[in-house]
């Protein structure tokens, strides 16, 4: 092959490639903003209490008196989840007189399997465990993997989501969640961010 046509090759892979980037880039013209591709508010989703067997949806989640809700889309197969579990419920209790719920969501589980895991811990009295009812809850959150979190406002408006594990015990998630419901409460909701 001459020099000519192994540039002429190079030349032509480039500007394939550049253009079809440029056409997929021109396929989402039509969202506005980052914003049109997240979770907007709580979505419909129904849940089984693993403790009471009580049906938990999106319309019983938040109740009279609450501040907002979290809820923690996580499984026993997941090693990462069942590793910040620990962190996670004691922050769950940290929040407790804020009154925040906190609503541990397992997907794609086993109740046997759960009831074990779940056996370990001292559960506060703001933090329910539950299996998804409901198909596709990953789905419907917008999530993709586990573990991932997101705090809903007492109007059920999209205030954060947390994406994979957190140092839930670090003084600035508890200082960040607070602010970000102060904001909601308030009516300065802020943008949604999502931390990784």
């Amino acid at each position: 092959m001459s020099f000519h046509s192994k540039m002429f090759t190079i030349l032509a892979i480039v500007v394939v490639t550049l253009g079809y980037g440029l056409y997929e880039r021109n396929k989402y013209t039509h969202l506005q903003t980052a914003r049109d591709l997240i979770l907007q508010t709580l979505p419909q989703f129904t849940a089984r209490a693993l403790e009471t067997n009580e049906l938990i949806t999106d319309n019983t989640l938040i109740q009279q008196g609450d501040r907002a809700a979290m809820v923690h889309l996580w499984g026993t197969w997941c090693g990462v989840c069942m590793d910040g579990l620990p962190k996670l419920i004691e922050f769950a209790n940290r929040m407790e007189p804020l009154g925040v719920r906190f609503l541990l969501l397992a997907v794609n589980d086993e109740e046997r399997e759960l009831m074990r895991a779940m056996q370990r811990y001292d559960l506060p009295e703001n933090v329910t465990v539950a299996m998804e009812e409901s198909e596709n809850v990953l789905d419907r959150f917008g999530s993709v993997r586990v573990p991932e979190t997101y705090l809903f406002a007492a109007n059920r408006d999209h205030l954060n989501k947390f994406i994979g594990p957190q140092e839930w015990t670090r003084p600035t998630y508890f200082d960040r969640v607070n602010r970000l419901i102060e904001n909601s409460i308030r009516g300065r909701g802020e943008e949604v961010e999502a931390h990784q």
